[in-house]
């Protein structure tokens, strides 16, 4: 289940299960959502009437653009104009507005950013257990993340789990080899992520639609068709999945089952989420207590911290993992608040051959 921890900024974690399951989450994205007002511009049907359709517009720089796969028409390329003069001193590019002013560009590529548009269906406000359904930003973070590192998922089979809305997923979907969504087994959810990848056909391109597989993190086994999806895969994506202490246990317990699953290939794993602040009696002051919970169980259960040394994850020492916080310095593709409380962990494992 794709969520945020937005439920717990008046509470600690322990004290979540208070929480009426009748009590509404609403993501903070909301107002940074651009509606599609006259649904009848949206082709294929809602998956629920009630539901609300956000137009997201961004940019694939020029030099991530030859890292798309064919699915897109070219002719959304900006092209330069008849009155364009180049300066190839100074490898900028001279354009003259109206009135016949200068207009600077950074640089020749600037221009030739390649414009996309995503149709995400979504729930405006849900239940703690459907938080799913809606946007959070730890999505839009790890999708500025998978476009400003085409290249790391050009070729890949990628894996997203906790999908949500699928946002994560079909942005990778440009760029990677193969894409399979998951998220839990309810019908609603597995219903608004066929509903999304339908809205996004054109985009995504014939032939290379994501799949979509059930994954639940309390589940103690997997069906044959997901072991091997797990196992094949090259790079996995998670955003916005801590945000409760049962929750984060599990997701962490089938982290675990990922990093060790199947073929013997390297992974990498990018978790993006949010640090939900609350005043807690207890500490008599502010702390982020599911992320500091998510820590502390990745250290408990599978040793790691960001930053430690390569570690074995098995008992045959075949499989090291290494984790890190990656630097939240690369460019915001997307309209929504990078706040200081995003978070980006990388998660490596690595099969090392024994002599």
């Amino acid at each position: 289940m794709s969520s945020s921890e937005s439920v717990d900024e008046s509470t600690p974690s322990c004290n979540i299960k208070f929480m009426s399951p009748d009590d509404k989450v609403v993501s903070e994205v909301n107002p940074f959502l651009v509606q599609v007002t006259k649904h009848n511009n949206v082709v294929n049907p809602l998956q629920k009437p009630s539901n609300l359709v956000a137009t997201i517009i961004f940019n694939v720089p020029a030099a991530e653009k030859r890292f798309l796969q064919d699915c897109t028409d070219d002719s959304t390329e900006h092209r330069p104009e008849d009155n364009t003069r180049v300066d190839n001193t100074h490898n900028h590019e001279l354009l003259k507005d109206e009135d016949g002013d200068l207009i600077l560009l950074r640089n020749a590529e600037e221009r030739n950013d390649k414009e996309l548009n995503i149709l995400i269906e979504y729930e405006n406000s849900t239940s703690l257990d459907l938080v799913g359904l809606q946007i959070w930003r730890g999505a839009f973070l790890l999708s500025d993340f998978v476009i400003h590192n085409a290249s790391k998922f050009q070729g890949k089979n990628v894996l997203e789990v906790g999908s949500g809305t699928g946002l994560v997923g079909i942005v990778a979907s440009l760029f990677a080899k193969n894409v399979v969504l998951t998220d839990l087994n309810e019908p609603s959810i597995m219903n608004l992520l066929k509903a999304n990848i339908a809205h996004n056909k054109d985009l995504i391109g014939q032939g290379k639609t994501p799949s979509i597989l059930p994954l639940d993190f309390m589940a103690e086994t997997w069906s044959q068709e997901l072991t091997h999806v797990v196992s094949s895969s090259d790079v996995v994506v998670v955003a916005d999945v801590i945000y409760h202490v049962e929750i984060t246990n599990a997701f962490i317990r089938t982290l675990r089952k990922i990093l060790t699953a199947g073929e013997k290939r390297s992974k990498d794993i990018y978790v993006a989420l949010e640090k939900r602040y609350v005043f807690t009696l207890a500490d008599m002051d502010s702390c982020a207590p599911m992320h500091n919970h998510f820590l502390e169980q990745l250290d408990t259960q599978l040793g790691l911290s960001p930053g430690c040394l390569p570690r074995p994850l098995d008992l045959e020492n075949t499989i090291e993992v290494t984790m890190t916080c990656v630097p939240l310095d690369f460019k915001q593709y997307f309209n929504y608040d990078r706040c200081k409380e995003l978070v980006l962990y990388h998660i490596r494992s690595q099969f090392v051959s024994k002599m």
